[in-house]
C-alpha cells in the first residue's frame, strides 16, 4: 500500500513539475517569438525619402532614372547599420519639405544645410558634411585666397534671389555680376573667362571641377566649420524622434568606420 501510495504521489509531483516546466517553456518561447517578430518588423520598416534630381553630387538621377549621389550612398549605409529600408522619390527642392509636412515622406536629403528656422520646424540630424560657400577660379589667371581678393572683380553667382551665391556675387560685383541658372553655367563662365571667379557650394564646385580635369581651377572655401549654416543635415518630421535617433546613431557609426570619408572620396576628388 505504502509503495502504491508513494508511486501515485510521485507521478502527481512529476506531472505537476512537467506542467510547470512546459508552461515556462511555452511562455519563454512566446516571449522569444514576440521579440523576433518585433525585430523582424523593425528590420523590415521602409521609410520614404524625398530627394531632388538636380543637386549633384548630393542627389541626382542616372540615365535610368535611379536616384544616385553622395547623400543617397550615405543614407543607404545608415539604413544598413540601423536595420531599416529606404524608398526614394524625386521632387523639387520645396517639394521635399512639403512632403515632410504632408507626411508623404519620412526623410528628406539633398545637400540640405542647417538653418535655425528649419530646426524650429523639423527634426534635423547631426551634421555629416561640411558644406561652405566657396569660390572657384582659373589658377593660371588668378590667385585668390580670401573674399577680399575679389573686390573689383567680376563674380558669377547662381540666379536665386535669397541664395548665398547670388548675395555674394551681388555684394562683390554689383551690376557687373554674372548670373546664371545652374552651378555648371556659372562654372562655365569662369573657364570661358566671362567671370573672374564663381561662388557656390564647395562640394558642388569640386564635383564639377572633377568632371573637367582639363581646366586647372582652385576651389577655396569662404566660410568656416563653426558657422552652423555650413553643416549638412538630414531632415525628418519633428513627430518622429525615434527615426531621428536612428539616423544620428547611424551617422556616428559611419564616422567611426570612416565610411563618410570613403563616400566623399568616391564622389569628390
Amino acid at each position: 500500500m505504502q509503495t502504491l501510495f508513494f508511486k501515485r504521489n510521485l507521478f502527481m509531483v512529476l506531472g505537476a513539475l512537467s506542467f510547470i516546466l512546459t508552461g515556462c517553456d511555452d511562455k519563454q518561447a512566446a516571449q522569444t517569438l514576440d521579440k523576433s517578430k518585433a525585430e523582424s518588423q523593425s528590420q523590415g520598416k521602409i521609410y520614404k525619402v524625398a530627394v531632388t534630381s538636380t543637386t549633384p553630387p548630393f542627389a541626382f538621377m542616372d540615365e535610368k532614372g535611379t536616384s544616385i549621389g553622395m547623400d543617397i550612398d550615405i543614407l543607404n549605409e545608415i539604413a544598413k547599420v540601423e536595420g531599416f529600408k529606404v524608398q526614394y522619390f524625386s521632387t523639387s527642392w520645396d517639394g521635399m519639405f512639403e512632403s515632410i509636412d504632408k507626411k508623404d515622406a519620412d526623410i528628406a536629403v539633398s545637400g540640405i544645410s542647417y538653418k535655425d528656422e528649419r530646426k524650429a520646424k523639423y527634426g534635423l540630424s547631426n551634421s555629416y558634411y561640411f558644406n561652405p560657400s566657396a569660390m572657384v577660379y582659373l589658377t593660371d589667371k588668378n590667385n585668390y585666397q580670401t573674399i577680399a581678393d575679389l573686390t573689383g572683380k567680376k563674380v558669377a553667382g547662381r540666379l536665386s534671389a535669397n541664395g548665398k551665391s547670388f548675395l555674394y556675387a551681388k555684394k562683390i560685383s554689383g551690376d557687373q555680376a554674372v548670373f546664371d541658372k545652374t552651378p555648371y553655367l556659372i562654372f562655365r563662365a569662369v573657364i570661358k573667362e566671362n567671370a573672374d571667379a564663381a561662388i557656390y557650394d564647395q562640394p558642388v564646385l569640386r564635383y564639377i571641377a572633377k568632371k573637367f580635369p582639363q581646366y586647372k581651377v582652385n576651389v577655396v572655401p569662404l566660410e568656416k566649420e563653426d558657422d552652423p549654416t555650413t553643416q549638412t543635415v538630414i531632415v525628418t518630421s519633428k513627430s518622429n524622434p525615434e527615426l531621428l535617433n536612428k539616423i544620428n546613431d547611424g551617422i556616428q557609426k559611419l564616422q567611426q568606420q570612416n565610411k563618410l570619408a570613403e563616400i566623399e572620396k568616391k564622389w569628390i576628388n
